[in-house]
């Protein structure tokens, strides 16, 4: 894209979130081998799987708010087609995102400070 003969980059988000996995833990939990396990074990798995499902589930709202937030730059195809209001609008959201990756950082720090912690029990 030009603008003013100056070359341009088209603006665009792309995040990949590459979830925790807990097919072990269901798989536990749905075969019955929960029921042979120490309830320590089971105690301390719940508590991490819990808190990791927490993390995938904030961490997918903010990939679906991100992709909301473009809508206007989809519709217009150029940034210079923005109004002022879009463009306050576009900025106020991308803070907001940045703030709730600021949150999901630290709950992520938390669920590997409940690994560490997990790990050091067995």
């Amino acid at each position: 894209m030009s603008l003013h003969g100056v070359m341009v980059e088209r603006l665009h988000w792309a995040w990949k979130w590459d979830s925790y996995s807990d097919a072990a833990w269901k798989t536990a939990r749905e075969s019955g081998a929960v029921t042979y396990m120490d309830s320590g074990w089971i105690s301390t798995y719940s508590w991490v799987y819990s808190q990791q499902e927490y993390v995938n589930s904030m961490a997918l709202a903010i990939v679906n708010e991100e992709t909301r937030a473009s809508a206007a730059l989809q519709v217009v195809k150029d940034p210079v087609k923005l109004s002022p209001a879009e463009i306050e609008t576009l900025l106020l959201k991308s803070a907001e995102i940045d703030l709730s990756f600021a949150t999901l950082q630290t709950m992520m720090k938390a669920l590997d400070d409940m690994y560490a912690q997990a790990l050091k029990r067995s």
